[in-house]
């Protein structure tokens, strides 16, 4: 008895082409674009210290008024990983961690006045992004 199916049947034609990829490989595409975009637009208005795992930090609600394990879960990163870009953005100048008053073993985000504020730069990039999709011909 054979346990093969459609799935697991390999044919050895020269002709068989791959498979089409998944509509997940298939949307990392256009994000990692934009975030390239976003970034680079970003790096043009002198926010170069700014790095591609920072704008997943700031990515909407953004940190502020957060504990960071909520971030976490936000943004799907461990904890660990997130603490080390929120130290990275400290450092730089974008964020400060305040002692939470509810809970005495936890800090929130906040980003202090001093510091520029990427979001609304950002937007400006999606915003010339969509123009330039809207403006080019399709097939």
């Amino acid at each position: 008895m054979s346990l093969s199916s459609r799935f697991t049947e390999h044919s050895t034609k020269a002709s068989d082409a791959p498979p089409p990829p998944l509509i997940g490989a298939l949307l990392r595409i256009p994000f990692e674009t934009v975030r390239d975009r976003m970034l680079a637009g970003l790096h043009e208005r002198g926010y170069t210290d700014l790095i591609a795992a920072h704008l997943d930090v700031f990515q909407y609600p953004g940190p502020e008024n957060q504990r960071p394990i909520e971030l976490a879960a936000q943004t799907r990163m461990s904890k660990q990983a997130l603490n080390y870009l929120l130290g990275q953005l400290e450092q730089l100048g974008y964020l400060t961690r305040e002692a939470d008053d509810t809970d005495q073993r936890s800090e929130s985000e906040t980003r202090p006045e001093r510091a520029p504020a990427p979001r609304p730069r950002r937007s400006r990039a999606v915003d010339q992004r969509a123009r330039l999709a809207r403006s080019t011909p399709r097939c």
